[in-house]
Order: C-alpha cells, then sequence, then structure tokens
C-alpha cells in the first residue's frame, strides 16, 4: 500500500518541479522585455530633451529656407509669413539680418515704407554685435535708408543718424567700408540740414586715400553745401574741378557739376557764363531736362525771347509729360507773341482759352455742389488743373490733408493686413508641423502602451495558471481581461481620430482655393473697370456690371473669412478639450487601473499562499509586478511632458485669435471714424479749393486775355504802320504823276 502512495507523490513531485522550471523561465522572459522596454523608454526621454533644440533649430531652417525661396520667386507676402513666424518662435536666429533684411525688402515691395524702415533699422542696429562685418547687404540698407527717409518719422531719423555714426567709429568694419558708410551718412546728414556735420564728415574723407568716385561724391555734396551757405567761390572752384574730371565712371557727376555750376552764375546775374554751362551739360538724364528747361527760363530773363521759343519748343518736343511743360505750354503765346508770331501766338492763346473754359464747365459739371469727394477724384482734379500750370496752394494744403489720412488710413489698412495674415493658417505663432508631430508621438506612445499590455496579460495569465485555480477562481480575471481588450479596441479607432482633426486642414485648403480663384477674378475685372472709366458706353456699361461683381466677391471673401476664424476656433476649442492624446492618456490610466487591481488580488494570493517551496517563484511574480507601474509611470511622463507642449501650443493659439478678432474689431472702428473724418476734413476743404482753382482759372484766362489784347494792339500797330507806308507810297506816286503832268503841260506850252 505504501508503494502506490511512494509513486503518486514523485510524480507529482516531478510535475511541481517542471511547472516550477517552466515558470522560472516565463518569469525570466517577461522581467527581460521588461527591462528592455524601460530602456527604450529612458531612451526616448534622453532623446527627446537633447533633440529638442534640434527640432527647433530644423524648423527655423526649414521656415528660412522657405521664406528665401519665396523671396527669388516674388510672393512678398508669403516671406512676411514665414520670417515673422520664425522670428517669434526663435528671435535669436544666426541669420538675423539676412531675415530683416528679406523682412525690409519684402515690406518695401508691398508699400509698407513704415515697416520697411522698421527692418532696416534692426538690421543696422543688430550689425555690430551680430559680427557679421563681411555682410554684403550694408551699404543696400544703408542707401534704401537714404531714399526711405522721407518717409520716416522724426525719431527714426534720428536713430539712423545715430546707427551711422556709431558705424562709422565702429573698428570692425573695414576701411573702405567705412568710407562708403561715412559718405551716406554725410549724404543723410546734408539732407536733414547739418551741415557742419556733413562738412567735417566729407572733409575727413578727403583728406583720406579714398577710392576716386568717393572722393567724387564727397566734392560734390561739398560743393553743394558751400552752395547752401553762401560760399560761391569755394563751390565754383570744387564744381570746375567735377566738371573737367575726364573719368568715365564720373560721368553723371559731371553733369551734375556743369548744372550747378551755370545755377551758380544764374544766381550772380552772370548770364552769359549760365549759358555756356547750360549748353555743357550732356544727356541723356534729369540733368540735360533741368539743363534745357532753366535755359529757357534764362532766356527769358535775359528777354531773348525768339532763341527762348525755339529751345521752349524743343523742350515741349522731348519732355511732353513733365511738370514743367505745363508751365512752358502756358508762357509759349507770350513767347510767340514777344518774337514777333503774332498769328501763332493768338492760335495759342484762343487755344488756351478754349481749355481754361472746358476745365471751368468739368468743374461745375463734375464737382459743384459736392461736399465731400474722394481721393481719386481729388487727384483728377489735380492732375487737371496741372496740366493747365494751376498750382493751387489751398489745393496743395487739401491735398497734404488727404495724403496725411491716407497715410493714417494705410496705417491701419497695414494692421488689418497683419490679422488677415492668420487667414487660411492656423497663425504665425502655431506651427502647423506640430499637429503630425503629435500624432507621431502619439502613435509612438500607444505602441508602447500596447506593449507594456501585452507584457502585464502575460504576467497575470502565468501568475493565473501557476496557481491552478478553477474556473470559478479566475472569473475576476477573464472578465478583467475582456475589460482591457475592449479598452485597446475602443483605441484601435484612434487613427480615424486624427483624420477628425485634418478636416479643418481641408477646409483650410478648399478656401485657399476658393481665394486664389477670387483674386484671380478680381484681377480680370480690374481692366473692365480701368477700360470703363474713358471708354465707350459698351465698357462703361462692362466697367459697371464689373464694379457689381467686385463688390459681391468682397462680400463672399469677407464671409470666407469669418466662417475660416469661426472654424478655427471651434476647432481649437474642441481639440483643446478632446484630443487624440487627451484620449490616449484616458485609455492608459484605465488600463494601468485594471492591471493594477489584478495585481492586488494576486498580491492577496501570494500573501496567503502556504507553500513554502513555491515563495521564491511567488517573489519573482512580486519584482515584475514593482518593474509594471515604473515603466508606466516613464510613459505617463512622456506623455504628460507633450500634452504640456500640447496644451501651451492651444493655448497661445486660443489668446493669438482672440487678440486678432479683438484688433480687428478695434481696426475696424478706427477706420469707419478715420473714414468719417476723411469726409468731414474733405467736405470742410472742398468748397475752399474749388473756389481757389476758380481763381486760378480766371488769373490766368486774365493774363492770357492781356496777351491777346497785346496781340491785337500789335496787330493793330503793324496794321496802321501799313496803312501809312501805302497811303505813304500812293501820295508819292500821286505826286510823281502830278508832276509828270506838270512838266509835260510846261513842256507843251513851250513847244506851242
Amino acid at each position: 500500500m505504501t508503494f502506490p502512495k511512494a509513486k503518486r507523490s514523485i510524480i507529482g513531485l516531478i510535475v511541481f518541479l517542471q511547472s516550477s522550471t517552466y515558470a522560472l523561465a516565463g518569469e525570466a522572459s517577461l522581467r527581460q522585455d521588461l527591462l528592455r522596454l524601460e530602456d527604450k523608454l529612458t531612451t526616448a526621454q534622453v532623446s527627446d530633451s537633447k533633440n529638442a533644440l534640434g527640432v527647433q533649430t530644423h524648423e527655423a531652417t526649414a521656415l528660412f529656407a522657405r521664406a528665401e525661396a519665396s523671396f527669388r520667386a516674388r510672393e512678398y507676402l508669403d516671406v512676411v509669413r514665414s520670417l515673422n513666424q520664425l522670428l517669434n518662435a526663435s528671435p535669436r536666429i544666426d541669420r538675423y539680418l539676412e531675415a530683416q533684411y528679406y523682412l525690409g525688402r519684402s515690406y518695401e515691395e508691398l508699400h509698407y515704407p513704415a515697416r520697411s524702415i522698421k527692418a532696416y533699422l534692426r538690421f543696422l542696429g543688430s550689425f555690430a554685435s551680430k559680427n557679421d562685418i563681411n555682410s554684403p547687404r550694408l551699404i543696400e540698407v544703408i542707401q534704401r535708408l537714404l531714399l526711405l527717409k522721407e518717409d520716416m518719422l522724426a525719431e527714426e531719423g534720428e536713430t539712423f543718424d545715430r546707427l551711422l555714426a556709431s558705424l562709422i567709429g565702429y573698428s570692425g568694419v573695414p576701411s573702405a567700408k567705412r568710407d562708403e558708410i561715412k559718405l551716406l551718412a554725410a549724404k543723410s546728414a546734408y539732407h536733414a540740414n547739418k551741415l557742419s556735420l556733413a562738412e567735417e564728415w566729407l572733409n575727413d574723407l578727403l583728406k583720406k586715400e579714398a577710392s576716386p568716385h568717393t572722393k567724387a561724391d564727397a566734392q560734390f555734396y561739398l560743393g553743394l553745401i558751400k552752395l547752401k551757405t553762401g560760399s560761391y567761390d569755394k563751390s565754383e572752384e570744387l564744381f570746375t574741378r567735377l566738371s573737367e574730371d575726364s573719368h568715365q565712371d564720373h560721368y553723371f557727376i559731371q553733369q551734375l557739376a556743369r548744372l550747378n555750376l551755370a545755377r551758380l552764375f544764374a544766381a550772380r546775374a552772370m548770364p552769359q557764363h549760365a549759358w555756356e554751362w547750360y549748353q555743357k551739360v550732356q544727356g541723356p538724364g534729369e540733368s540735360q531736362r533741368l539743363a534745357l528747361y532753366e535755359s529757357v527760363n534764362l532766356l527769358m530773363q535775359s528777354e531773348d525771347y525768339p532763341r527762348a521759343k525755339q529751345l521752349a519748343e524743343t523742350y515741349l518736343k522731348a519732355y511732353p509729360l513733365s511738370k514743367e511743360a505745363a508751365y512752358i505750354k502756358e508762357r509759349m503765346g507770350f513767347l510767340q507773341l514777344s518774337s514777333g508770331s503774332f498769328e501763332d501766338a493768338e492760335s495759342s492763346l484762343f487755344s488756351r482759352q478754349k481749355e481754361l473754359l472746358g476745365l471751368n464747365a468739368r468743374l461745375t459739371k463734375q464737382y459743384e455742389g459736392k461736399f465731400v469727394i474722394k481721393d481719386r477724384e481729388l487727384d483728377e482734379l489735380r492732375q487737371a488743373v496741372g496740366a493747365l500750370n494751376i498750382d493751387s496752394s489751398v489745393l496743395d494744403r487739401a491735398a497734404s490733408l488727404n495724403h496725411r489720412l491716407d497715410k493714417a488710413k494705410s496705417a491701419i489698412q497695414e494692421h488689418r493686413q497683419e490679422v488677415r495674415s492668420l487667414q487660411f493658417t492656423l497663425g504665425r505663432i502655431a506651427d502647423s508641423s506640430l499637429r503630425p508631430l503629435l500624432a507621431a508621438k502619439d502613435e509612438q506612445y500607444w505602441n508602447y502602451i500596447v506593449e507594456l499590455s501585452t507584457i502585464g496579460e502575460g504576467m497575470i495569465d502565468r501568475e493565473v495558471g501557476f496557481y491552478q485555480w478553477t474556473a470559478a477562481q479566475q472569473i475576476p480575471f477573464v472578465k478583467a481581461k475582456e475589460r482591457r481588450k475592449k479598452i485597446l479596441a475602443d483605441q484601435t479607432m484612434h487613427p480615424n481620430q486624427w483624420k477628425k482633426t485634418y478636416q479643418l486642414a481641408l477646409l483650410e485648403n478648399r478656401a485657399s482655393k476658393l481665394n486664389a480663384r477670387i483674386l484671380k477674378e478680381q484681377a480680370l475685372l480690374s481692366a473692365a473697370l480701368y477700360n470703363g472709366k474713358h471708354g465707350t458706353a459698351l465698357q462703361q456699361d462692362l466697367s459697371k456690371q464689373a464694379s457689381d461683381r467686385q463688390k459681391e466677391l468682397n462680400t463672399l471673401t469677407k464671409k470666407l473669412q469669418i466662417a475660416m476664424e469661426d472654424q478655427r476656433a471651434l476647432w481649437v476649442a474642441n481639440y483643446k478639450n478632446s484630443s487624440p492624446l487627451i484620449k490616449t492618456k484616458k485609455h492608459f490610466l484605465l488600463l494601468s487601473q485594471e492591471f493594477l487591481e489584478n495585481n492586488s488580488q494576486l498580491q492577496q494570493q501570494r500573501d496567503h499562499y502556504p507553500d513554502p517551496a513555491t515563495k521564491h517563484i511567488q517573489e519573482d511574480f512580486a519584482s515584475n509586478w514593482q518593474i509594471w507601474p515604473r515603466i508606466a509611470g516613464k510613459i505617463l511622463v512622456l506623455m504628460n511632458k507633450t500634452e504640456i507642449a500640447e496644451q501651451h501650443w492651444l493655448d497661445t493659439e486660443q489668446r493669438s485669435q482672440k487678440t486678432a478678432r479683438d484688433h480687428a474689431e478695434s481696426l475696424a472702428i478706427k477706420e469707419t471714424n478715420l473714414r468719417y473724418a476723411v469726409a468731414k476734413a474733405t467736405g470742410k476743404a472742398f468748397p475752399t479749393v474749388l473756389q481757389h482753382v476758380r481763381y486760378a482759372i480766371d488769373e490766368q484766362a486774365a493774363r492770357g486775355k492781356k496777351w491777346l489784347a497785346d496781340v491785337e494792339w500789335q496787330r493793330y500797330l503793324r496794321e496802321t504802320q501799313e496803312k501809312t507806308k501805302q497811303q505813304a507810297k500812293q501820295d508819292l506816286n500821286e505826286a510823281t504823276i502830278k508832276e509828270n503832268i506838270r512838266d509835260t503841260e510846261v513842256e507843251r506850252a513851250l513847244h506851242e
């Protein structure tokens, strides 16, 4: 009887040892999987911390490359968007100077001079600190700022001069480039009426071994300063030296020097010398045009009217559209009168009188009774009166008023354009590449969760199988496993969640295509609008239809903008509360809770299991379950970091949208007030302008009538003189005939 019992105990021992060996081998394999996953998570944490700056640098490089490509393609608005996004994200980039240069050029091409000036000034202000002394853009930026100096504010002009002075004293700039900067600074000081400072810099340049072209420029501006300060002898000496310069590169400076010499002699009342220098000015160019025009005035002052008339006709043929041509046309009748061409003078004066009457009738028809006119109408009026040499000071004041109002209006429009630059993107601050990055991160975290869940399921299955429980005892673990499968099955629809988030991108793409079609149609309509101004009746009708269509397109564009802003705000709000990453985190927390609850149930079994021979196996189970929560915590840390970045992005986007919306509303109110101010100011100014223009028309008409009266008087004198000559000749002929008759009668009487 003892043998069968011993046999059964031996067999049980063998089975137990085999199961123990299998359990130990399985737990060792699971431990290796856990440690491998933990190493992977540690590497991911280190990689995220190290590569954050690298990713930012890569994105900055990509943005700058896109800006460069857009600049080469002349897509200046895209350049502004890319660089503003880049500078907002990375204000201390390595290519900061180039970014400011591209911004300045783009704003200049988009006709935003104020912003262009700011970008160029930032370039100059950062030049020394960036240690980029060999930048090829430095001289070009200074030259462009000189061209934009009329549009600068007073403080901006002072800042510009101060930066130039600091660059002159900066030892890091090469000597040749420093001379060019000093010359440009002297030009800026001359135009700012800082003559003593400009003269000091120019004298320094002339004392140094500068390039010939730099010296020639310095001598010319020094001559202008001497001319402006009344040092005529020194100015004459400098201009004479430049006028005799035969260097090919100094051709234009030579012509300008000759022109200023002629002006100098004309101011000294030396017309013969002035005439000689005017004749020496060669072309083509502005110098020759000015020399020809000023020669006409010089001959008129010298009362050499035949030559003045001849030069005036030459000027009108060569430059018929210049501003001075209107003055010469008005004086042409006087020149013809003074030259003795009475018929031509009469024809010119009658034609002029007809033009003045036509202008007066046009004023009555188009502007009479109007208290508010558009800027376009005011420009047309200025062109019409300017063509007849009417330069009213009141008209100039009204134009300057409208110009200031237009400048303020354009500034508001510029800000509105900046706000609308968020039109078909998520904005400058929120990088659109963050969405696919978040998708990749979320997929990576989900793979970690699936791998950890697979290991956890294996750990539970092995331990439950080790205890050899009945089916009733395994029910809680089976139900927990089904719940975990349901959680994982629910999360497998995760890619569809991401597809939903890209619906906004699809809407933005469709909206951008629609906007491109609207812009294309508006470009086609502009030709019809232009042709309808002075075209046929059919063209005017087409122009009216085009105007109505353009209003519809503008309304459609506004609706599209509002719809996109609403869609974007709705997307951000929904995404912030239920992003795929947040859903993944919730699923992971539920999954971890299920695993930890099963572990707590198994821990109770470990504590109450009576067999001490399997204690070491239970300790292996427990040690693996100590590693599992640690790995889950690392996954949660990574997810929390990404969630913080995502929420920061969404918060920033919401703030930028709210700021943009508030800014747009305030700008719309300002624009409405500004339009009212324009209408009110123009309404006050225009009746006075119209009255003054009519006064100028009447004044010119009276002058023309006086010249016509002079023509009539000269004609009367000429006719009277001719009649006197004819009468004298006739009297002489009659006296001769009478004398001949008398002589004949005397001879006949003597003969008889």
